[in-house]
């Protein structure tokens, strides 16, 4: 199977994380893949998750999107100037977010030490 990235540069506004979705689908897309639709959904979900993270907490700057497919893992990796680590925490039963990567069904993993949010997400599909 042929691997596939999509790259992009992101501004640290409120629009990057609709913005960086939308192209990330887009780009699954026409990837010509078979990936299953719940794979895809997640890796929108992530990418929604990620953006947000790097544009709330790591401020002014910009920030990276990969999306990567190459054989059964898509990964979806998001970088930002913040010289702070991303730090793991669960939220508040009364918090209104928080809670994008702690509810996909899809095995979710980290990179450490990095200032890279990361994610990837190894599902079914139908080749």
């Amino acid at each position: 199977m042929e691997a596939h990235q999509l790259a992009l540069s992101l501004p640290s506004t409120p629009a990057a994380a609709s913005e960086a979705r939308h192209q990330a689908v887009v780009a699954i897309a026409g990837w010509d893949t078979e990936l299953d639709a719940e794979v895809v959904h997640t890796a929108a979900l992530l990418v929604s998750e990620l953006v947000t993270n790097a544009v709330q907490y790591a401020g002014t700057g910009s920030a990276s999107l990969t999306v990567c497919l190459d054989e059964a893992v898509l990964r979806v990796e998001v970088c930002d100037a913040s010289p702070v680590l991303p730090q793991p925490a669960l939220p508040d039963v009364d918090s209104e977010g928080g809670r994008g990567l702690t509810s996909s069904p899809l095995s979710l993993t980290g990179t450490a030490p990095s200032r890279r949010r990361t994610a990837s997400a190894a599902g079914p599909r139908s080749i």
